[in-house]
């Protein structure tokens, strides 16, 4: 039981960091970080643009 608790808030956790930015999760180490990237740079966007992150974003309409 404490196992499986555990395990829901490393994974609450998880999706929090990647809520609030991605490039806080998908890092070099991640499983598709090249893929991610790739696709990105397809675009001509990177990990580390503010459009990325939802509340960065919605930080900097509130400023302006």
């Amino acid at each position: 039981m404490i196992v499986s608790m555990f395990a829901v808030l490393q994974a609450l956790q998880y999706l929090h960091k990647l809520c609030s930015h991605p490039a806080l999760v998908i890092t070099a180490h991640h499983p598709q970080y090249s893929t991610v990237t790739a696709s990105l740079k397809r675009t001509g966007s990177s990990l580390r643009d503010i459009q990325h992150a939802p509340k960065l974003v919605a930080l900097q309409y509130a400023l302006l």
